[in-house]
């Protein structure tokens, strides 16, 4: 069972196959009813990918909501390293 803000690997997707092998976010505060054919909502998986619905077999969880690191806490990937004074 998943909960909100949990972080999730797609391992398929029969809605966007491009989520397969991506990382999301569930976004579903509630178990996945008949509107969505049991399906979770997972959201921020990539720029150009939106949504997505996929089963409870197309996801593997990789971290819980409350394990998290706050984001404000985390560093950017991508800014440079400090420099160290010579």
């Amino acid at each position: 069972m998943f909960q909100a803000g949990d972080e999730v690997r797609i391992t398929s997707c029969e809605d966007d196959p491009r989520a397969a092998g991506r990382t999301g976010r569930i976004v579903d505060e509630v178990p996945p009813g008949p509107l969505t054919g049991g399906r979770w909502t997972v959201a921020g998986i990539g720029l150009l990918i939106g949504p997505v619905l996929c089963t409870t077999a197309e996801l593997c969880k990789t971290a819980t909501a409350d394990r998290l690191p706050h984001p404000a806490t985390r560093r950017n990937r991508h800014a440079p390293l400090p420099r160290r004074p010579h």
